[in-house]
């Protein structure tokens, strides 16, 4: 059985950028994203989204929408 204190990080957190994908926290666990289509149609795969938007672990996605790089979490 899983706990919640066994997640890592808070909801929309970014918890680690790979070669082909990002992290994002959720309630509950962790998605794993490994391609996006941006507004303009252009396709990028994780890494790429997380490097177009200067994304780093430890920042938090702002939804809805576009990724807005924030503030990292403390």
């Amino acid at each position: 059985m899983r706990r919640f204190e066994d997640v890592v990080g808070k909801p929309s957190e970014i918890t680690s950028i790979g070669k082909r994908s990002i992290s994002i926290a959720v309630q509950g666990g962790v998605v794993e994203i490994f391609k996006v289509r941006t507004e303009a149609g252009q396709k990028l795969s994780g890494a790429g989204l997380a490097e177009a938007f200067g994304l780093k672990p430890g920042m938090k996605i702002e939804a809805p929408g576009v990724a807005k790089a924030a503030e990292p979490v403390a």
